[in-house]
């Protein structure tokens, strides 16, 4: 039997996808390989517990996150 893992789909590393995925739910965030500031600030807006699947590259933006909620 032939196992896919969602993480391993070609879907999270287009943008489009990404952004409209966590627009939907913003636990979508943790499969998103290039996250963008757009994208991170929409999951966070959807579900602040998305905050923790922020990459480090954008944690001084989670900071403007938190405070902008």
């Amino acid at each position: 039997m032939l196992k896919i893992k969602l993480t391993e789909l070609e879907i999270w590393y287009d943008p489009a996808h990404c952004l409209r995925a966590v627009e939907a739910d913003g636990d979508a965030l943790r499969y998103v390989k290039d996250q963008t500031p757009e994208v991170c600030l929409k999951a966070v807006e959807r579900n602040g517990y998305a905050l923790q699947y922020v990459t480090k590259a954008f944690w001084g933006l989670s900071k403007s996150m938190i405070s902008g909620l």
